[in-house]
């Protein structure tokens, strides 16, 4: 186990400069723990980071970001499994919200965009909608 500061231990495979690289487990002194794929010392491949409060992302990384295909679980039950890119939901993806309602269709930089199908827990749904048309 090495110490990277005097609060964050990290177990696993390291390059000859001593950076986490290939895979590892990275644990934070306040609970954060990241499981998975290292490049030169940042998350890079597949691997698994779990946040406070019960958030944790599943899924794809390249250069310490969400990138590819993951699956994100945040507060209050709210999910979203699709695609990323740099940190931010872009593309194909399913948010299912808290009060159950879903939305399958488009994401950029974060937010809905484009044409999807929003569906509501009453099974009232609104297939090719514009999100313009939603808000």
């Amino acid at each position: 186990m090495m110490s990277i500061s005097n609060h964050t231990r990290y177990l696993g495979q390291k390059n000859l400069s001593g950076k986490p690289h290939g895979y590892g487990i990275l644990t934070f002194s306040d609970g954060r723990q990241y499981d998975g794929r290292f490049y030169e010392g940042k998350y890079h491949g597949k691997g698994t980071l779990t946040g406070l409060n019960g958030v944790k992302y599943v899924g794809e990384w390249q250069n310490d970001k969400c990138h590819g295909e993951g699956t994100l679980i945040g507060l209050n039950g709210v999910k979203y499994v699709g695609e990323w890119q740099n940190g931010k939901c872009h593309g194909e993806g399913i948010i299912t919200f808290a009060d159950g309602a879903t939305y399958d269709g488009e994401f950029q930089s974060h937010q809905m965009h484009g044409y999807g199908a929003m569906t509501y827990p009453n099974g009232c749904g609104y297939p090719d909608v514009s999100v313009s048309a939603l808000v």
